[in-house]
């Protein structure tokens, strides 16, 4: 035979803190009713929710592969022409490091959204492989997303 105490609750900062401090399995079943030092714990400890927040960027991904794909082909059009047509570096070092920063971004989100996504090792390849090629990233953003 259990025998149950119960204990006035506490109130602070507008939710209900049982005077012992530990959890009891009528607050464990409600989430915000936890006391205080599990609710600091869970506030601080943000990696699942890093993970969960970027396993949801299919949007972004999106954007970023159109965005590189426009900078890919301005760099191979315009940078390229300057450069060995008018002897001119810096449209390709103006365009340069924008298409740098995109390709790497595009890189990491491809490896963030392969779980998500359910991609198998081939079509992953081509993902990544499409990122190299002029008009690449819209085959993907077609096909793939």
């Amino acid at each position: 035979m259990k025998i149950f105490i119960f204990l006035h609750p506490t109130w602070r900062d507008g939710r209900v803190v049982e005077c012992t401090g530990l959890e009891n399995q009528r607050t464990a079943m409600y989430r915000g009713f936890e006391s205080l030092s599990l609710r600091k714990r869970k506030a601080l400890s943000f990696d699942r929710a890093f993970i969960i927040y970027f396993l949801k960027m299919k949007l972004p991904f999106r954007i970023i592969a159109f965005l590189e794909g426009i900078s890919y082909i301005l760099l191979m059009t315009f940078g390229l022409y300057f450069k060995y047509r008018l002897n001119d570096d810096s449209y390709v070092k103006l365009l340069g490091m924008p298409h740098g920063i995109l390709f790497i971004l595009y890189i990491i989100f491809a490896f963030l959204l392969r779980k998500k996504e359910n991609w198998n090792l081939l079509n992953f390849g081509v993902i990544l492989f499409a990122s190299l090629i002029p008009f690449g990233t819209f085959y993907i953003d077609r096909k793939y997303l």
